[in-house]
Parts: structure tokens; C-alpha cells; sequence
């Protein structure tokens, strides 16, 4: 697609320090780039050693609700153009899921690519995820045995689930009532209680912490070549009463460690933020996502991280000014929360429909203004 000048929709526009977006009505965005297309493809337009941090939350490689872009981890091609336009010392921090068969791919392809992984993961949990869905082993056996068991009772479970997940609309889902049935053959009823391989609810996510390995001796000397080799901590300390707590490597959402929650709450960093940047987080209390921090967004990506995370991301990883790149942007959050941070933002998406999302989303945020970090 094309813009009346003849610019390619997502046209870069190279300056000394800003990439800046063509954004097809003669308007050039310094603080927000989005380009729309593949990542690989992409990358190659972007200079080498200009990115302070890659931020990115990928394809997991599990097929999540039978999403076809999501059944294999991005390749080593892809985290190798990464690293390039990485700055020396400049971090990756890259989600995955927590199963560990994909983790180990997610990790093994980031370490052939050049990243050093050397650091603790960083894990956000949260109280509202969703079992797998394979269904209890008793109920299975029933179907393979021909047992169609006696009714015991009712119970109400949403419908159309899968469509929702898919993003086609973000209303409640509807409900419907299904019969409880118990087994009547022994060799089902003996797995009663049952669930078939060991897939718990999930209820925890897994950010990768990679590097780029410093050219200079120590991580000191990096820091004072280029400002890399670091991590913002001082951004990310957790408020808990009059004191700040130094940053863990586990988020909590939702007070689901109930008192102990206090030491790990991203809901207290989020409100402690200057009011110069809380004023544009859409949402505090990060859960998943809600219809308030959607706003006007009627389609949510299956996948969509609460801005609040992305934020303390952003923070822990970057300065004011740095450039951030999201190579799987899906719907923007993280260019939201770059954005209303003072960071400058490159983000690549190659569905049209999230490309536009995303489009919109950054359009209506007043990106780039002065924010300041935490003193």
C-alpha cells in the first residue's frame, strides 16, 4: 500500500539519531515507528548498534487457541537481526512461555543468535489464567469406552470461547449449561480426579533477560563507553509504604500472594509513577487487560500484555530519549508504554488487522512528550 506521495505504507525515513514513519498523510512521527510486514525483512532497514533495548513479547510456539502464527518460536535468523541493531550491552527482554520444551527452544535460539543469557528469568504472575483444555481423563475415557454415564447435575461454562480468544470481540462471553456426567463404566469411574498429562492452570509468564555481550572488559567500562552493560533498577523499585523496595525478579498482579504480594506488586509501581507518565498509563491495576484499559479498542489480541507491565519493562531496560523495538508488536502496548515514558519506538507487525490496532492505539496517545525518569 502506498500513500498519495508514493510513499510504501511504513516507509523509514533515516535521520542522525530518529527513524521516523511515513504515516501516509504527510505526517513524519518521530517518537513512533510502525512498520508493517515480516521482522526479518524489516530489520534490514535498521542500522546496526542504534537500539537501546528489544522488549517483545513473541510467538510461544504452543499453537495457543489454534492461532497459526503461534506454533513455532521466532527463529535464529530473526533474534540474529536483533542482535545486530542491538547496541553493545544493550538487553532483549523477550516473553515465553513457561512450558519448558518452547522456553528451551526460545533459549537455545537466542543463544545461537549471540545473546548471553547469564540472568535470572523475570516472572509475572497473575490470577487469571486459563486451564488447558483437554478435558479431565475420566471424561475422555467415557468418550473412548462409549460410556455416556448418568447426569448428576447442571453447571453454566462460556461459549464461543475460542472466537473470543481470536479477538473477534471483547464482550462477556456468552454462557451456556451443560450436563455434568458421571461414569458408569469402572475402568473410566477409576479415573475420576484425573486430568490427562500435567497441565495446571497457568498463572505465571516467563520474560527471557538477554544481552548483547559488552565489547568493553567489564560491564563498568561498557556503561561508561555507551551507557549499556546496566539495568535501570532505581526505575523499577517497588513502593511499599515510605520505603522503595530494590526490584525482583517476580511481578505480582491481582494480590495473588495476598500480604506477601506488597513486595512484588506491579499495581503499587504502576501508581507511584511522576504524574507526567501516570496520566498516560490507561490502567493501574494490572490485570491481564480489562475493557478500561482497551478504551476504544474493540478487538483485543489474544495474547495483549497490560501496559503496566510493559512499562516497568521499559523502565528497567531503557532511559528517556533511548529507542525501544518491538519486533512482534501485535496491538502496540509496548509502543503505548514507551511512548508515554519519553522513549522513541520502532515496532513491526505483520497482520494487517493488529498492524491497524496498533496504528490507532499510538495515533491517539500523545507520544514523545518530556517524561522524566524516577528521581
Amino acid at each position: 500500500m502506498r500513500s498519495d506521495d508514493g510513499h510504501p505504507d511504513g516507509y523509514l525515513m533515516f535521520c542522525d539519531e530518529v527513524m521516523a514513519v511515513w504515516d501516509g498523510a504527510g505526517v513524519v512521527r518521530p517518537r513512533a515507528t510502525l512498520l508493517h510486514g515480516d521482522c526479518l525483512q524489516l530489520l534490514h532497514g535498521i542500522r546496526s548498534e542504534s537500539i537501546d533495548l528489544v522488549c517483545t513479547d513473541p510467538p510461544y510456539g504452543i499453537s495457543f487457541a489454534g492461532l497459526q502464527w503461534d506454533r513455532a518460536v521466532p527463529s535464529v535468523a530473526v533474534w540474529r537481526a536483533c542482535y545486530r541493531v542491538l547496541k553493545p550491552g544493550a538487553f532483549a527482554f523477550v516473553f515465553s512461555a513457561a512450558r519448558a520444551d518452547v522456553q528451551a527452544q526460545m533459549i537455545e535460539r537466542l543463544t545461537a543468535a549471540g545473546f548471553s543469557l547469564r540472568f535470572s528469568p523475570l516472572f509475572w504472575t497473575y490470577a487469571e489464567g486459563m486451564p488447558k483444555g483437554d478435558g479431565c481423563a475420566s471424561v475422555a475415557a467415557m468418550r473412548r469406552l462409549g460410556d455416556r454415564g448418568t447426569i448428576v447435575g447442571r453447571r453454566e461454562v462460556p461459549s464461543m470461547l475460542s472466537t473470543r480468544l481470536r479477538g473477534h470481540g471483547s464482550g462477556p462471553a456468552p454462557r451456556r449449561r451443560q450436563a455434568i456426567r458421571r461414569p458408569t463404566d469402572p475402568r473410566a469411574l477409576a479415573l475420576e480426579g484425573s486430568k490427562q498429562g500435567c497441565n495446571l492452570k497457568p498463572a505465571v509468564e516467563v520474560v527471557l533477560v538477554a544481552m548483547k555481550p559488552p565489547v568493553a572488559p567489564t560491564y563498568i567500562d561498557q556503561a561508561l563507553a555507551n551507557g549499556k552493560g546496566v539495568t535501570w533498577v532505581r526505575n523499577a523499585r517497588i513502593p511499599r509504604g515510605d520505603d522503595l523496595l530494590f526490584p525482583a525478579n517476580l511481578l505480582v498482579s491481582d494480590d495473588v500472594l495476598g500480604e506477601y504480594s506488597a513486595f512484588f506488586s506491579l499495581d503499587a509501581w504502576a501508581a507511584a509513577l511522576p504524574p507526567a507518565v501516570r496520566h498516560r498509563l490507561p490502567f493501574l491495576v494490572c490485570k491481564k487487560h480489562t475493557r478500561r484499559e482497551l478504551g476504544d479498542q474493540t478487538e483485543r489480541h489474544p495474547t495483549q500484555k497490560p501496559v503496566a507491565l510493559m512499562s516497568w519493562l521499559v523502565s528497567l531496560g531503557s532511559r528517556s530519549g533511548d529507542v525501544v523495538l518491538d519486533p512482534f508488536a501485535g496491538s502496540g502496548t509496548t509502543g503505548v508504554a514507551a511512548g508515554g515514558l519519553g522513549r522513541r519506538f520502532i515496532g513491526m507487525e505483520q497482520d494487517r488487522r493488529w498492524f491497524r490496532i496498533a496504528q490507532d492505539r499510538l495515533q491517539g496517545r500523545e507520544v514523545g512528550d518530556a517524561a522524566s525518569d524516577r528521581a
